[in-house]
């Protein structure tokens, strides 16, 4: 019998022996394969003892964080498909506290943040800033300071416009 040979007889007891595993499982993802980009996993008692193909549940999880996660050798939670060991889906990664980096990861700059409700409410202990293009707000709490700074202010009213201060200063 040659090498082949024994070890396809080896997989395929591996196969008749499996038993389906109903449980999530932690392992972590050790490559992706480029151009095709297909992940593979690995994760404790894996029968084949060696990595597995694997999908990927979560669409949130993008390509650099894939990587990312090979770097830092993340944790990974592992699903089976119908239970089948041989199936693993990647559900989440989950990076050492230690691993974290300093600053979080920027947004797109195509990307549309919307924030609604009855109330929302920002706070600060020391400052809020509120920055577009050439515009900025800042919020000051320990001088209880608003100030705008933008190429041209319009304040608009349907009823009265009221400015209230100790001292008003106009330029």
């Amino acid at each position: 019998m040659n090498q082949r040979q024994t070890q396809e007889t080896a997989l395929g007891r591996i196969i008749k022996e499996l038993k389906p595993i109903d449980s999530t499982r932690l392992g972590r993802i050790v490559k992706i394969e480029e151009g095709t980009g297909l992940i593979w996993v690995d994760y404790e008692n894996n029968p084949t003892q060696a990595p597995l193909p694997a999908k990927l549940a979560n669409p949130w999880i993008e390509f650099d964080d894939l990587q990312e996660a090979i770097k830092r050798k993340a944790t990974a939670q592992i699903d089976f498909e119908q239970g089948n060991p041989l199936k693993p889906i990647v559900r989440e990664i989950f990076y050492p506290v230690s691993s974290l980096k300093k600053q979080p990861k920027q947004p797109a700059t195509n990307q549309v943040i919307r924030i609604e409700g009855d109330e929302i409410i920002l706070s600060a202990r020391k400052k809020i800033v509120v920055e577009s293009g050439n515009v900025r707000t800042t919020y000051l709490a320990e001088g209880g300071e608003l100030i705008t700074e933008a190429d041209q202010i319009d304040t608009c009213a349907n009823k009265n416009q009221k400015l209230k201060g100790r001292n008003l200063f106009f330029n």
